[in-house]
């Protein structure tokens, strides 16, 4: 991935608040001071980078490096395809996750990352119980009892819209419906299984991640972070192939999507918030450091 697969018009001059607004406006977007203050207390912008005057005394208007500049840009190209504001905290996370502090320093997606997760852990029993009959219907190939079914349904809503998970519990709902005989059936690839069990274990494990993320998740969680976020990427394009052909069933086929930079871009937060609940379930206790 290059420059160019970010924006056609890129920039290596740096700018102030003034120069900000007149990119957007050039764009057809009505940005506003206020606006752009509000993104950066948001961490879909940096905190700019303030400049004396010297022995002039007082100080000249705050600048943002090109880095920034750019970000902006496409933030504000990026905003009217968009209903709310937390899909483009994805922006300056997935920038970090390829680019690194050079482009994004870890403090702004510590922000970022925080209003995603605050937005995103607070959807409503509709949007919740919608995403649980998904889970269902993925699950149930089998025709499992209707009691069972709904069973699963509502402790996967419960999570949902909660945030609260009990592993055992789905667990055992998710086996019911996906495996009562216990035969060790999986979804996905026998590179990449998913059983009963594992897809249990990824709620609880992104719950946990949500509710670092909304603390907000420390600097040094999110530098831990970084590497193994690195790391699936680049193990996910290099194994997509052989896991596409190896996939159990043909509607497996469709988990392995493949990682343009609109997928990663879309997916960039909640990967980032797997990763940090991963990473806490291996300390003491399971808590956040």
């Amino acid at each position: 991935m290059d420059r160019g697969s970010l924006s056609d018009d890129w920039t290596v001059e740096p700018g102030t608040i003034d120069d900000l607004i007149a990119d957007a406006h050039v764009r057809g977007f009505p940005a506003t001071t206020r606006l752009v203050h509000d993104w950066v207390g948001l961490g879909l912008l940096d905190h700019p980078r303030r400049r004396s005057r010297g022995a002039k005394g007082g100080s000249e208007k705050a600048l943002w490096p090109w880095t920034q500049r750019n970000l902006f840009r496409l933030l504000v190209e990026k905003r009217p395809q968009v209903k709310e504001v937390a899909p483009l905290c994805n922006i300056p996370v997935v920038i970090w996750l390829w680019w690194g502090e050079t482009y994004v320093p870890t403090a702004q997606v510590q922000r970022a990352l925080a209003t995603w997760a605050t937005k995103v852990r607070g959807v409503s029993w509709r949007t919740a119980k919608r995403q649980a009959c998904q889970v269902a219907d993925f699950l149930d190939d089998m025709g499992a009892p209707r009691e069972d079914r709904q069973h699963l349904i509502d402790l996967v809503a419960k999570t949902g819209y909660s945030g609260q998970t009990d592993a055992a519990a789905l667990s055992e709902a998710m086996q019911e419906v996906f495996d009562p005989m216990g035969e060790g059936r999986f979804v996905g690839s026998p590179l990449m299984p998913v059983t009963a069990e594992r897809y249990a274990h990824l709620m609880d494990t992104r719950a946990r991640g949500l509710e670092l993320a909304k603390g907000p998740a420390s600097i040094k969680d999110l530098q831990n972070a970084w590497p193994y976020c690195r790391w699936g990427l680049q193990s996910y394009a290099t194994n997509r192939s052989a896991l596409i052909d190896s996939s159990v069933r043909p509607r497996d086929t469709q988990m392995w999507e493949e990682p343009t930079w609109d997928l990663l871009g879309n997916r960039a937060c909640a990967q980032v918030v797997l990763v940090l609940g991963g990473l806490s379930s291996h300390r003491p206790g399971g808590s956040p450091s």
